[in-house]
């Protein structure tokens, strides 16, 4: 017997909140609205081809696509897809082959690298090849549909979109959707030469001007506070502004960032400095239930990603905000109180070795948590610039 599917309503599709996989809500006809971690809600269609095969076509996004509108194309559409009248027309689109990959491929990567590349394709290449016939596409249209990020100057940006283009040329390729990679032609040649930069840092003598834009009360107590906990817990940015309530376990200590948001994918653990645990402390009377830890002033979300390097910026300091952890690096290396694994472990950079990877992660947490502190004691000593070149100093670290 058949089963009974009851259709959608505007409100079920508002409510519908993201889970920790993909999941659908059914419409009935083949109609059905995928729900992905990310947030995004994608309409899709079930039908079964002229050779009996079982596919799923991609119509577009909710709200973009309204459900009435999605019943609509429902109902033009389905003929075609059963027919094979669609292998003629945009099926074969790049666009829609584009969201059949990304639906699996984002899966497979954090969501901040996810919605990246997604943005970057469907905002600037997508206006030039989106509507192509994949087996139309060449090397010379890739070129133009990447010439848009060059003309910004964001060399690294379009070097990873075509990287997210092959990928997806791979998959169109191995589906037999097209038969060859235009992207495997197009050489960097073709655009302005790209010389990788490293986060600038700030200098050693420098840890004391910190504490002027930890005091500037032109920027909000959030703010404030999560640019201090980049600096004593040598976070990327993104790692703690983006830090929930769910990831701090006070029983013991630590904030257990999940591997979602982690760039290699895997559980980062903190160790948290007594220093940390105050301003987690003074977050939890501002944040209001908020589920973010840096709240922003609407207590809606988190705060933006470029205050933190606004504080750094007025305090008169040239660095970028990743460029805190190659300070907490380089002065934690030099001291040689610590083993170069337990500072890498801090750093949650990828150790080769993956076993060895797991296994800092889960051992010698004392270890770290006694580095954390002598890192946030150090800190607290800067607090002049004659005192910071004594801690520098007493620590044997040089000053330049």
């Amino acid at each position: 017997m058949a089963r009974i599917i009851t259709p959608l309503t505007l409100k079920e599709i508002r409510d519908a909140k993201p889970k920790e996989k993909m999941y659908r809500l059914y419409d009935g006809g083949g109609l059905q609205l995928c729900i992905y971690k990310t947030g995004r809600k994608t309409w899709r269609l079930d039908y079964t081809d002229f050779n009996k095969k079982r596919k799923t076509y991609t119509i577009g996004d909710f709200p973009e696509i309204s459900l009435s509108e999605a019943r609509r194309l429902r109902e033009e559409l389905k003929p075609e897809l059963e027919s094979g009248e669609h292998l003629l027309n945009a099926q074969n689109s790049f666009m829609s082959i584009f969201d059949d990959w990304y639906s699996r491929w984002s899966l497979t990567v954090s969501q901040r690298h996810a919605e990246r590349a997604y943005n970057s394709i469907h905002n600037d290449c997508g206006k030039v090849i989106g509507n192509m016939d994949i087996n139309t596409i060449e090397p010379r249209h890739i070129v133009l549909a990447l010439q848009k990020i060059e003309e910004r100057g964001a060399i690294e940006q379009l070097l990873k979109t075509k990287s997210v283009l092959k990928m997806c040329f791979d998959f169109a390729v191995a589906r037999g959707l097209c038969l060859i990679n235009p992207v495997s032609s197009v050489t960097t040649k073709a655009f302005k030469s790209h010389t990788p930069q490293n986060h600038r840092s700030p200098k050693k003598t420098e840890i004391y001007k910190f504490r002027d834009g930890f005091n500037n009360e032109r920027f909000s107590l959030s703010v404030r506070l999560c640019t201090e906990f980049i600096l004593r817990n040598m976070t990327r940015p993104s790692e703690s502004v983006e830090a929930q309530w769910s990831e701090y376990h006070k029983d013991s200590e630590m904030l257990i960032i999940s591997a979602e948001r982690m760039k290699m994918k895997r559980d980062h653990i903190i160790p948290l400095s007594k220093q940390s645990i105050v301003i987690l402390e003074k977050m939890s009377k501002l944040s209001a239930g908020n589920k973010h830890i840096f709240t922003n002033q609407s207590f809606t979300s988190h705060i933006s990603n470029v205050y933190p390097l606004r504080i750094i910026q007025r305090s008169g300091i040239d660095s970028t905000t990743h460029g805190l952890r190659h300070l907490a690096s380089t002065i934690l290396n030099e001291t040689g109180l610590f083993r170069p694994d337990i500072i890498e472990a801090a750093l949650a950079h990828q150790d080769k070795n993956s076993i060895r990877a797991i296994y800092n992660q889960a051992q010698y947490i004392e270890e770290r948590r006694e580095m954390m502190q002598w890192w946030s004691d150090f800190i607290d000593k800067c607090d002049t610039k004659e005192n910071n070149e004594r801690a520098l100093k007493e620590a044997g670290i040089s000053l330049i």
